[in-house]
C-alpha cells in the first residue's frame, strides 16, 4: 500500500494556530506586522518564506518546520512491526474529496487468532482483503480513539465482529464499553495502554501498544504528521497534553495518526511545527 499523504499543509498549519490562539487574519497581521494581503495569501496556499516565518513567530510556531513542511524538504520513513497493519479507506467530504481516514489491525500471532482493531475506518471489505485471510474473529477487540463520523463510519460492520468494543468514557458510543486513562489491555502477548488525549474531541484516547518489535502509538486525531487535528477547546491544553503524554514517550515510537502517513515520536520532536 501506497503511503497516505500528509494530512495537513502549511496553512491548514497556520489555520489552526489562529483558531486555536482565536485569532483573526487581521489581528495576525497587525501582531506579525504584515499586510493583511500577505496573510490571506499564506493562508490561501500561497507560500512566501519571509511572511510565513513572521507569522510562525506570532502563532509560536516553529519557522523552520513550517518552511519545511511548504518545500517538502523531508518526510518520515516508517515501517510497522510486524503483526501491525494500516488499512488507508477513502473518505471523500465536500471540498476535499481526496480525504482518506485510517485504521489500524494488530495480530501478534496469526495461529493464536487473538487481535484488535483500532478504529472503523470506512471499509471492512478492505480489512479482510489487507489481512489475506487471517481472521477477524470473535475475540478480537475493538477501540475507538474518538467518535468523530469518519472514524465510526465501518462501526456496526466491525461490532458484529469482536468479543468488545471499547470507546472513551467522556464519548460514550452505542454499547461500546468506556475506557480510562491508563486503563490497559491484553491482546494476546502484548499490551495495550490507554492514554487519555483530548482536545481534537471532549475524550480522545490514544493507545500505546507494548511487546512488538518496536513501540507504537494509535493517536488518531490528536497527532499528525507535521501536525495536530483541529482542537475545539483549550487549546494549551490540547498542546500540553500531547507533549507530556505523546512526545515523551521514546523517541523511536512509531506514531499511527488518525490520518494521513505514518511518522514517529523523534520526528515530531524535531519537525512539528507546534512543537518543535
Amino acid at each position: 500500500m501506497d503511503s497516505p499523504i500528509i494530512e495537513d499543509n502549511f496553512e491548514d498549519v497556520l489555520g489552526k494556530a489562529m483558531r486555536g490562539l482565536g485569532l483573526s487574519a487581521n489581528q495576525v497581521a497587525a501582531r506579525a506586522e504584515l499586510p493583511l494581503a500577505s496573510v490571506e495569501c499564506l493562508l490561501a496556499g500561497r507560500f512566501e518564506v519571509a511572511s510565513a516565518r513572521r507569522l510562525a513567530r506570532v502563532l509560536d510556531l516553529n519557522g523552520d518546520c513550517l518552511v519545511e513542511l511548504a518545500e517538502n524538504a523531508v518526510r518520515p520513513s516508517v515501517e510497522l512491526p510486524a503483526g501491525i497493519m494500516l488499512h488507508n479507506t477513502p473518505f471523500p467530504v465536500p471540498g476535499y474529496e481526496e480525504m482518506t481516514v485510517n485504521s489500524y489491525s494488530v495480530v501478534p500471532s496469526a495461529q493464536s487468532g487473538e487481535g484488535c482493531l483500532v478504529d472503523a475506518g470506512a471499509s471492512f471489505d478492505s480489512i479482510l482483503e489487507e489481512r489475506a485471510g487471517e481472521v477477524v474473529a470473535s475475540n478480537w477487540q475493538f477501540f475507538l480513539t474518538h467518535t468523530h463520523g469518519d472514524h465510526v463510519t465501518n462501526y456496526d460492520a466491525l461490532t458484529g465482529k469482536a468479543a468488545q468494543v471499547y470507546a472513551p468514557a467522556e464519548e460514550p458510543y452505542q454499547q461500546a464499553k468506556p475506557v480510562h486513562d491508563g486503563d490497559v489491555f491484553e491482546i494476546g502477548p502484548w499490551k495495550l495502554t490507554a492514554i487519555e488525549t483530548p482536545g481534537h474531541s471532549p475524550g480522545g484516547m490514544s493507545y500505546l501498544l507494548q511487546g512488538a518489535s518496536m513501540p507504537v502509538v494509535f493517536v488518531g486525531d490528536a497527532l499528525f504528521c507535521y501536525s495536530i487535528g483541529k482542537v475545539a477547546a483549550d487549546f494549551p491544553r490540547a498542546l500540553a497534553l500531547i507533549r507530556e503524554k505523546l512526545l515523551s514517550l521514546p523517541a523511536e515510537t512509531i506514531v499511527c495518526p488518525g490520518h494521513g502517513p505514518l511518522t514517529s515520536v523523534g520526528f515530531e520532536r524535531r519537525h512539528n511545527p507546534f512543537f518543535a
